[in-house]
């Protein structure tokens, strides 16, 4: 019973896991699913105050009820329920967690399959009403699958799971399909800067944004990429501008003197799905920066395409007017431009990460996946730091090192609850060290070529390699 109570006090209580109303579920404690109870108990061991003793054959309390569970997943396939599916999004982040990141893909696509079959995606099912908490319960979790698999998306470079879902299903999320405040909660007063109610209808809105993200990173965008990349960019910025105030001042460095301890009432939920908007932003312009450093013609290209278009509605360009010579652009202009974006997004994430520590050493409320995003917005300045190192440009070098400072401490609180954070601090420091000697290694030391970011090979406890190919023009 520890284990539950932490499991709603922790991961139970923020996104992608706020799926279980605490209330009705302890309640029906005795009757509850056994395989969801033991994902939930093994999700909340690293999260517990007191950290039980190992076993007799060496395992310890998490590790028992994951190898529970593990043994009842067999079962699943022939009883398919809502429990199956929250079960198995906590298994997913349970082997995350324990570095086997390939088992953790498979679970999200078992959850995913699942959802599909009970129609957690379909307003109406066959006339049948639910009562008030099992269809928010029902919302939460459809929603969880739809977080969580782009937040797993960044650990294995597979193509998503909704990928052969048309796009005007995986683009469209209806507002009856997505989480909303608990039927008990919707007439209570909502005090402090950060609105429930506000903060679920910026959470769908920028999945949608993310999933197109990742649909332009996946897509052979040709001559278009730059038209595309802009017109994507535009809407993420549109995304963060319509932010209440207080949310977007979480992407603004903080003033350590004026952060409280004791965060306000939905702090980490503002505070994940900021970051998750900077994680999709992120994703676009790090798939632009890893194009112009390994294909640098081919992004050049692009971009005169996009200057050099007529400006009507099925391009976008702005052209040069008739009979004018065409736009000739500079690559060392553009990449600067680019890496320039990369880089603001990076600055923000620390920002973002710095109001996270400020608040909780070890960041205990956010979800441990979003340290891939921590991990590669890192290696946006790892980049930058190389670059600047060998240009001698001492402002960029201490933004560099600054950025980077702060990501590896995010990675350093994430380690005690999140075997691979360990390993990307490490590989992130070993990068750092080489970047700030202006050298990219090259061979097997740190980045996984030919994918959009740079990700774990999908090969469990894998080392992170770099490509030779992507060298700085």
């Amino acid at each position: 019973m520890r284990l539950i109570e932490t499991f709603f006090r922790y991961p139970g209580s923020v996104i992608p896991f706020n799926f279980l109303e605490r209330g009705s579920f302890i309640v029906n404690i005795r009757s509850q699913n056994p395989f969801l109870l033991s994902a939930m108990q093994c999700i909340a061991f690293p999260y517990a105050d007191d950290v039980a003793s190992p076993s007799g054959d060496g395992m310890d309390v998490g590790e028992m009820h994951f190898q529970a569970a593990r043994d009842m997943i067999a079962d699943l396939y022939d009883n398919h329920s809502l429990a199956a599916v929250q079960g198995l999004l906590l298994m997913s982040s349970c082997s995350a967690m324990r570095g086997v990141v390939s088992a953790g893909w498979q679970y999200v696509g078992m959850a995913a399959r699942m959802a599909h079959y009970l129609a957690l995606e379909s307003a109406n099912v066959g006339g049948v009403s639910y009562p008030p908490i099992k269809e928010e319960m029902r919302r939460r979790t459809w929603t969880a699958c739809l977080t969580i698999e782009r937040l797993v998306w960044l650990s294995v470079d597979v193509p998503s799971i909704f990928a052969n879902v048309p796009v005007r299903v995986r683009q469209h999320i209806p507002d009856n399909l997505w989480q909303s405040v608990w039927p008990g909660d919707r007439n209570k007063e909502q005090n402090g800067p950060f609105q429930e109610t506000a903060l679920c209808g910026y959470y769908k809105q920028l999945m949608v944004l993310y999933g197109k993200s990742l649909d332009y990173v996946r897509a052979d965008n040709g001559a278009r990429m730059i038209i595309n990349y802009q017109a994507l960019d535009a809407e993420i910025d549109a995304w963060f501008l319509s932010l209440p105030t207080p949310v977007r001042d979480l992407v603004v460095p903080p003033e350590p003197h004026l952060v409280r301890a004791d965060a306000p009432p939905h702090f980490w939920f503002a505070f994940t799905i900021a970051s998750l908007g900077l994680h999709a932003r992120g994703v676009l312009r790090k798939s632009l920066l890893n194009a112009m450093l390994s294909d640098p013609e081919r992004v050049v290209s692009a971009a005169a395409f996009a200057l050099n278009a007529e400006p009507d509605a099925n391009v976008g360009g702005r052209g040069n007017g008739p009979g004018a010579p065409p736009i000739v652009v500079d690559a060392n202009g553009l990449l600067a431009k680019i890496l320039f974006d990369a880089i603001s997004v990076a600055d923000e994430h620390a920002a973002i990460v710095r109001h996270g520590l400020l608040r909780s050493p070890y960041l205990i409320p956010t979800t441990p996946h979003l340290s891939m995003g921590v991990y590669q917005v890192g290696l946006v300045y790892v980049i930058a730091l190389a670059r600047a190192v060998t240009e001698g440009d001492k402002p960029m070098i201490a933004r560099c090192v600054a950025g980077l400072t702060v990501h590896e401490q995010a990675l350093a609180a994430w380690a005690h609850i999140f075997s691979p954070a360990h390993r990307r601090l490490c590989t992130l420091k070993d990068l750092h060290a080489a970047s700030r000697s202006g050298h990219m290694p090259g061979g097997n030391d740190g980045m996984v070529g030919g994918t959009p970011f740079v990700v774990w090979s999908g090969t469990d406890d894998a080392s992170i390699t770099l490509d030779a190919n992507v060298q700085t023009p």
